[in-house]
């Protein structure tokens, strides 16, 4: 849908096909900065990593995690470290035997060995917490967050997971 076409639907056309009120507003957000030029397609594509990141969370309703996952799954960049995701977190947590949590301050220092392929040495990590979690051990997973007592991802997401686990461990020798 174009960005013209976006910003013609009121909030209340794009309710009745399921979209929050909030979330309307975070489409005619980005649909505003797509149509005044601000974004596009091709531009998105070519900027830099820093760059894409401050452009793109400036748009309302956009956030470093969701950023990291587009530059990740969208763009496939392969030098992507999302340092606020507590899976991620914990999977370095787990990797290097540490009492805490690392902050994410420490997460660009802790994998800095990993340079240039960051987000393929991150997927394993996050699967370890994954495989730990769907093992039955969700609290042991999550002790030192107190924010987050679900556990989102669907079991056929974990498989996935655990499949490029394995794939990627042998690849890394790890």
């Amino acid at each position: 849908m174009s960005s013209r076409r976006q910003l013609a639907l009121t909030p209340q056309q794009l309710r009745q096909i399921g979209v929050s009120g909030r979330k309307a507003s975070y489409l005619h957000d980005l649909a505003r900065k797509y149509h005044n030029g601000i974004l596009s397609d091709s531009a998105i594509v070519n900027m830099d990593d820093k760059s894409l990141f401050t452009m793109l969370t400036m748009v309302n309703g956009i956030g470093s995690w969701s950023v990291h996952m587009f530059m990740i799954f969208s763009l496939h960049r392969p030098d992507v470290l999302p340092i606020n995701d507590l899976g991620v977190r914990k999977g370095v947590q787990l990797l290097y035997n540490l009492e805490e949590l690392p902050r994410p301050s420490q997460m660009d220092q802790l994998c800095e060995k990993w340079r240039p392929y960051r987000n393929r040495e991150n997927v394993p990590h996050k699967t370890l917490v994954l495989n730990n979690c769907s093992l039955g051990k969700l609290s042991s997973c999550f002790k030192s967050s107190t924010h987050y007592s679900t556990f989102e991802l669907p079991m056929s997401r974990q498989c996935s997971f655990l499949f490029h686990l394995k794939r990627i461990t042998a690849a890394f020798n790890m």
